[in-house]
């Protein structure tokens, strides 16, 4: 299984998709990261409409350190509409061999690294030939051009199919006590057994518990969470935080902020994990009904 540190760094909401930071501020946001112990920085080829690769890229070549300390995960295979590929007139999958060849080959250019820690294809392609895929990740991992690879938003089924082939390394999922139903599937089981990262984006439900006006879902968390703050000494976040790292599953949450006081408080205050009993009473507030 692959090492990553307690938390992986969303890129996504740092450049132009989100806070669109100086390059002064990518520095100090990236350089107390690193001091946090938190190396690990996750991209897409399309985030910022193929922007942030390179502009996040910028920072590594300018610092021989950086090229050495910083780890990242990337994903391709979604064709969005864009200035920067203007041939894109639909949105579309694109998962062929030589397509998932030559976005990793681009994105090594683009973020100046040596090797890709983790390369994910970014979602199905309807379109998808098993055995394509296999070769692509078998060149790949053969070159030294990826050291480990995976899938994003790919179901149990999809995902046992291409394991098959080629032996997974990581699984990005969408997991949070927002949305939980993954919990209901055999991929946190699949993991464990056949030693597969499981790694959360949108942990914190995309900010939607933090909503002005929540939803009848998201008030009913709340107020469980709510009443555990005292036991726990904690916020929101970290307990929200706490619920999916408490699974034996060990899933690794995917960062979605931006702002820096926030990643210091999960380190300082996140490493915690939830009794049985608390979990539970989370995951009922989720669902609005006791489990059977």
């Amino acid at each position: 299984m692959p090492q990553y540190p307690d938390f992986i760094i969303g890129s996504m909401r740092l450049g132009s998709w989100g806070k669109n930071l100086s390059k002064a501020e990518l520095k100090s946001f990236v350089d107390r990261c690193l001091e946090l112990g938190l190396n690990h920085f996750d991209h897409a080829d399309i985030y910022g409409g193929y922007t942030t690769e390179s502009w996040f890229g910028d920072l590594i070549k300018s610092d021989s350190n950086y090229q050495k300390a910083i780890q990242i995960t990337t994903k391709c295979g979604i064709g969005y509409i864009a200035d920067q590929h203007p041939e894109h007139y639909v949105k579309h999958y694109n998962l062929s061999k030589d397509h998932i060849i030559a976005s990793a080959e681009q994105s090594l250019k683009n973020l100046g690294v040596e090797q890709i820690h983790s390369f994910l294809l970014h979602r199905p392609d309807y379109l998808l030939d098993p055995e394509a895929v296999a070769l692509a990740f078998e060149h790949l991992l053969s070159s030294g051009k990826v050291k480990h690879i995976g899938l994003s938003n790919f179901s149990y089924e999809q995902s046992v199919l291409l394991h098959q082939l080629q032996p997974l390394d990581v699984l990005q999922l969408e997991i949070s006590a927002m949305q939980p139903d993954l919990f209901s599937t055999a991929i946190p089981g699949f993991c464990q057994l056949e030693n597969i990262a499981l790694s959360s984006w949108s942990p914190l439900g995309g900010g939607s518990i933090f909503s002005p006006r929540p939803d009848e879902k998201c008030q009913r968390i709340l107020k469980v969470l709510q009443a555990l703050q005292g036991k726990y000494n904690s916020d929101i976040d970290n307990l929200l935080l706490a619920w999916l790292r408490t699974h034996p599953a060990q899933i690794i949450p995917i960062t979605g902020t931006a702002k820096i006081e926030r990643i210091e408080a999960y380190m300082t205050r996140g490493k915690f994990q939830l009794d049985r009993q608390d979990w539970y009473l989370v995951l009922q507030a989720a669902r609005g009904e006791k489990v059977a």
